[in-house]
């Protein structure tokens, strides 16, 4: 091994002062003899105890063998990312020998050294033996329970340097700004120390050129916040031993001089996403306007996820693995199995029990990925939400896999097509197939086929693209007002283009209120959000679509909709309302036009003239599929043999209307 790893271990020299025989003769010895593991038992776990020799400041290591169920709150978990996964450097064993690993692992275990020298830690790089595929299944089955049953969960972040000190500062101002404010009976909005004149209070462009925003963005694009497994270490922290114990600080978020509580961090994020101040975190100036290829920083959205499922978990309240799996889609992992395996440990254990859904890094990723799909959909055959989460029409990475087993190994993914038309508490669902309290799948598992019934209601007969930024392949746009803002025009000339073609497939149709199908198939049925109340969608809609011919410079068009953003906010808002509903719905996805039923409807990237619109029994949307040719080069075979292309919205049969429409067949989806 260290022959193969060559010169990227750098070997030890052995110490120059006199009275180091032992030392000496460890670091001879470690240049042949790597530390091997003691095999575990069931509900046995390593924790390591971890000094520094102070004449050389080599990190020595002592494994301890413990029972899971007495060591609750004897031992610190520690969450960090790998980063480059080869292992470079080396750390000596108590019994002379050494281990090998990463560059990221031997930073967080010197800091967490220096921090907490009496303690015991688990650490999953050291803990596990991670050649041994066996042994690694069954602790990582156990990780859930492990960080429920730590005193504390030090996630490290990195050094940091003196920017990361001052927006841990900011964060922490705020913080305590607000707790004040709360204290004297006053609501917090915007605080004194976030807040400018008057005059400019309401103008985000102005918030965003403070220094403050562009650390605070920095910290959270610290690729840990996009660690799957952190979903996992930090939802269950400390969870178990807050029963029997206090415990004050559960999760620290740690840097080199400097650290921040993450329920401090979690509290000052919702404090802006209340405020409406998060926008100023996606901010580029690099594009005139501010937008163009600029996103949230993804710490933001994770930090939300976090902190809702420990709200969960606190209130003794079980997360259901559609919810898990759903988020899982957005983080990244070094192992596609972990998409899976990660969401294991923090979700209702009723969920997967009886069924064949086990973590097993032994078997490949399209059989842990088609096992995950067939224990859900088993289970989950009242709500199959698995189905809206694959298709051959959205991104895949495992081709292999059959078309309705979703492809969690990405990293994130289109606008998804789900069955609550909003998130509301009021909020309403469509119900394509109608009200059915059980429907009827069958799994073939050896033919890798899914059995089901439904109704074919039409063809796909023209595509209509979502126009893009360029080469950003980015469609939505932020209309806040800009010193920088210089529209590109040709991007909404296409935008009017893409509306036109829409418009004359409806006209040609021979629809009367093609207007209103349009503008309801683009936001998908979604009601405006209660505080926007005074507006209705046709009056967002046509402001909406003069500022697409404003921005396009059209001429004969005379409208101010952005231009009088300080005199008629109004308007503004009635702009950005549309867009911000149409985002949440078509979401860029690609509208279509049917062939004899003339219906609109948008649906997965990957969609395709002669995809059959179908209502399938049981399911809230309807779903785009795919003939399969047989032999013979005829579409279907016996049964009807399908690919699942993805969900779809199609405008006049979202609530039960296509019932009516044909017959019940049987389908064969592979």
């Amino acid at each position: 091994m260290l022959k193969m790893l060559g010169n990227e271990l750098p070997y030890l020299k052995a110490p120059q002062k006199a009275g180091s025989t032992y030392l000496q003769g460890m670091v001879l010895e470690i240049r042949s003899k790597e530390y091997e593991y003691s095999l575990l038992q069931r509900n046995q776990f390593r924790l390591l105890k971890v000094t520094v020799e102070p004449r050389t400041s080599y990190l020595i290591c002592n494994f301890e063998v413990r029972d899971l169920a007495t060591s609750r709150g004897e031992f610190i978990a520690i969450s960090y990312c790998w980063g480059d996964p080869r292992p470079t450097h080396r750390i000596l064993t108590g019994d002379g020998r050494f281990l090998v690993v990463t560059e990221s692992a031997t930073e967080v275990l010197r800091f967490v050294v220096s921090k907490y020298p009496s303690h015991s830690f688990w650490i999953d790089q050291l803990c596990i033996n991670q050649t041994h595929l066996e042994e690694k299944s069954v602790q990582v089955s156990m990780m859930g329970q492990i960080y429920s049953s730590t005193i504390k969960v030090v996630a490290w972040l990195g050094r940091g340097d003196r920017l990361t000190r001052d927006v841990v500062t900011f964060i922490r101002r705020v913080s305590a700004d607000t707790e004040k404010r709360k204290a004297r009976g006053i609501q917090p909005t915007i605080t004194p120390t976030m807040s400018v004149s008057p005059r400019l209070r309401d103008a985000p462009a102005q918030l965003r050129m403070f220094r403050n925003w562009d650390l605070l963005s920095m910290l959270l694009k610290n690729p840990w916040f996009e660690r799957i497994w952190v979903m996992q270490e930090i939802v269950m922290a400390c969870s178990a031993t807050s029963r029997i114990m206090k415990i004050d600080e559960p999760v620290l978020l740690m840097f080199e001089e400097c650290a921040i509580e993450f329920d401090v961090l979690a509290s000052f994020l919702r404090f802006l996403k209340n405020n409406k101040l998060q926008s100023n975190l996606a901010f580029d100036r690099k594009y005139d306007d501010g937008f163009k290829g600029s996103e949230m920083p993804f710490g933001f959205g994770a930090v939300d996820v976090f902190s809702q499922y420990r709200n969960i978990k606190e209130q003794e309240e079980d997360i259901s693995m559609n919810l898990a799996l759903n988020d899982a889609w957005y983080f990244k992992a070094s192992n596609d199995r972990d998409k899976v395996f990660a969401t294991m440990g923090f979700i209702d254990p009723n969920e997967i029990a009886n069924t064949d859904l086990h973590i097993d890094y032994e078997s490949s990723v399209q059989e842990g990925y088609t096992r995950c799909a067939i224990a859900m959909l088993r289970r989950d055959n009242e709500y199959p939400m698995l189905l809206h989460m694959a298709g051959i029409g959205l991104r895949r990475s495992y081709l292999a896999l059959p078309s309705w087993v979703p492809d969690f190994s990405q990293e994130s993914y289109e606008v998804q097509l789900k069955p609550e038309v909003s998130e509301s508490e009021e909020a309403k669902h469509y119900l394509a197939s109608g009200i059915i309290k059980k429907i009827e799948l069958h799994i073939d598992a050896s033919a890798r086929s899914l059995h089901c019934r439904g109704i074919f209601i039409d063809v796909v007969e023209t595509v209509y693209e979502q126009p893009t930024f360029g080469k950003s392949n980015q469609w939505y746009h932020n209309f806040t007002p800009s010193l920088f803002f210089s529209p590109d025009k040709y991007y909404y000339k296409k935008v009017l283009q893409w509306l036109e073609d829409i418009e004359a497939f409806l006209s040609a149709s021979g629809y009367s209120h093609s207007r209103d199908i349009l503008y309801q198939t683009l936001v998908g049925d979604y009601s405006i959000p209660f505080n926007s109340s005074d507006f209705n969608l046709g009056e967002i809609f046509d402001s909406w679509y003069q500022a697409q011919h404003e921005l396009a410079g059209s001429i004969g068009i005379k409208t101010s909709v952005l231009s009088s953003f300080k005199r008629k906010p109004d308007s503004y808002n009635k702009v950005q309302l549309f867009e911000d509903l149409k985002a949440s719905s078509q979401g860029g996805r690609p509208v279509f036009g049917t062939s004899d039923k003339r219906m609109l409807g948008h649906g997965p990237t990957g969609l395709k003239a002669g995809d059959t619109v179908c209502i399938i029994m049981g399911v809230m949307t309807p779903f785009l599929l795919r003939p399969m040719k047989s032999e013979s080069g005829l579409d279907g075979v016996e049964g009807k043999r399908y690919q699942l292309v993805g969900p779809c919205f199609v405008h006049g049969i979202m609530y039960g209307e296509g019932l009516n429409i044909g017959q019940l067949e049987d389908i064969v989806l592979v």
